[in-house]
């Protein structure tokens, strides 16, 4: 996201923005040095629900929650940690930005003659802000690259559809991170200016180009962020808070006696980000595989309030 701001007014009041800064502490990869580019977005957020070892991809969440740090009250106004904001632009990037594993969202279909093809994934993101910009071409709060958006903090919601003939958008389980704006790399590759994200999972949602339309024309896609300049307050907000956690895995370990065992064993087998050793309603926590062994379920810990 292109964002034409002066300087002066991107300054972020602490207060704001104090709940998360415990968790936006960068993620230092082993034998690399800090990078100066932390929480940034965008991120691969793909959920492997058959892993059960160290993952070749994707990410674990870092947290889990069943109450998300972002009302969405209505298309123009939110609701975030108590401050009331207003929509400032709305745009969409080709192909995606947020990798969630839908098939073939990373490939570009188009052409100079048909810039908006059937098929084709994109990223829409709706942009809010604590002061929207007044001027006649903030009105319609669509795509003016950002400079409606004056003074923080800045709420991005995202979500991914693919252009066809109907418009649909089921509501699924949302994630949040804190990040920041996304858009054209600089020469750093940094973006300075902070952002809180939720974004609706799901790889059914749909789009017409006659909805498109009033958006404006497609935005640059930003590549997803190294590990180490990602924010690690990744958080699951399930669409049906009585589910179980599922940001669990499974993890095997040697044969153990009973659950009373497992209670001592599991918390030193789970590691963070899924350090939490669950128990499932019917209080086991170990299950005996077929070639012998045992199981601990790791999960996500629940979010700080």
């Amino acid at each position: 996201m292109n964002l034409i701001l002066q300087k002066s007014r991107l300054s972020l009041p602490a207060f704001l923005f104090a709940s998360i800064l415990i968790l936006a502490t960068p993620v230092l990869m082993q034998g690399q040095q800090a990078d100066p580019c932390v929480n940034q977005s965008p991120r691969q957020v793909v959920f492997d629900q058959n892993r059960t070892t160290p993952p070749a991809q994707g990410l674990d969440y870092n947290f889990f929650s069943t109450s998300p740090l972002v009302q969405r009250t209505s298309e123009e106004k939110i609701q975030y940690q108590g401050h009331t904001l207003s929509r400032c632009d709305k745009h969409f990037h080709i192909p995606v930005e947020n990798i969630q594993g839908c098939p073939q969202e990373k490939v570009d279909k188009r052409t100079p003659d048909n810039p908006l093809p059937v098929d084709q994934w994109l990223e829409i993101h709706t942009v809010y802000a604590a002061v929207v910009s007044t001027t006649d071409e903030c009105k319609t709060g669509l795509d003016h690259d950002l400079a409606c958006c004056l003074v923080p903090p800045f709420v991005v919601l995202g979500y991914s559809a693919k252009i066809t003939s109907a418009d649909s958008h089921p509501v699924h389980d949302q994630i949040e991170w804190s990040g920041s704006r996304t858009g054209k790399d600089d020469s750093t590759g940094c973006r300075e200016l902070p952002a809180q994200w939720n974004f609706q999972l799901g790889c059914d949602s749909t789009i017409t180009r006659l909805s498109l339309q009033p958006i404006g024309h497609a935005h640059f896609a930003r590549e997803k962020q190294s590990p180490n300049r990602v924010s690690v307050d990744l958080t699951l907000v399930p669409l049906h808070p009585t589910e179980p956690n599922n940001t669990c895995r499974f993890v095997k370990i040697d044969p153990i006696a009973n659950d009373a065992e497992a209670d001592k064993v599991c918390p030193g087998v789970c590691r963070n980000p899924l350090n939490k050793a669950f128990k499932a309603a019917n209080g086991h926590v170990v299950w005996h595989p077929s070639d012998g062994g045992a199981v601990c379920q790791c999960c996500a810990l629940d979010r700080p309030q």
